[in-house]
């Protein structure tokens, strides 16, 4: 495999995998917005790690309520706060499109156990990040953003 793919490549492949996703997981409709975001959030972010060929990330942010939200229609009951169901949720939801990606980009790798971040204020690094690219999305349940991060082999 070449060393990057293209952020064109990567912008349009995350947000055809994340719609996918979605539809799929929790029955809402994607509208992916036509800039790239830089915007920071507070709230959660879930983050699974790419090893082996392909070696970045891919991070889900959301505000807490869009959790929440994900969350309810994911295990079909009400909840009104972040607990570890909601943050389970959001892993998983990362873990999905990071393991589409992954398929597509670098079936030989590996895949990491999916991290949650939450509060205020926080800051999540990949050593030897060499691009991203941030695709934002509209949906019923308000915007959120996944980035997709690459780094130099």
């Amino acid at each position: 495999m070449s060393n990057l793919i293209e952020m064109s490549t990567c912008r349009s492949t995350v947000a055809e995998v994340a719609s996918e996703v979605f539809r799929t997981m929790l029955e809402l409709e994607l509208l992916p917005k036509a800039e790239e975001v830089n915007e920071s959030l507070s709230g959660l972010t879930a983050t699974v790690q790419f090893l082996g060929e392909l070696r970045g990330s891919v991070l889900i942010h959301c505000q807490e309520a869009q959790a929440i939200a994900f969350a309810s229609r994911m295990l079909g009951e009400p909840l009104n706060h972040v607990n570890d169901d909601v943050r389970d949720v959001l892993a998983e939801l990362a873990n999905v499109v990071g393991g589409n990606l992954k398929s597509i980009f670098s079936p030989r790798g590996i895949l990491s156990l999916p991290l949650v971040a939450e509060g205020e204020n926080y800051v999540l690094h990949l050593s030897d990040a060499s691009s991203s690219t941030t695709v934002g999305f509209d949906c019923e349940d308000g915007p959120f953003y996944i980035t997709f991060t690459q780094a130099q082999n």
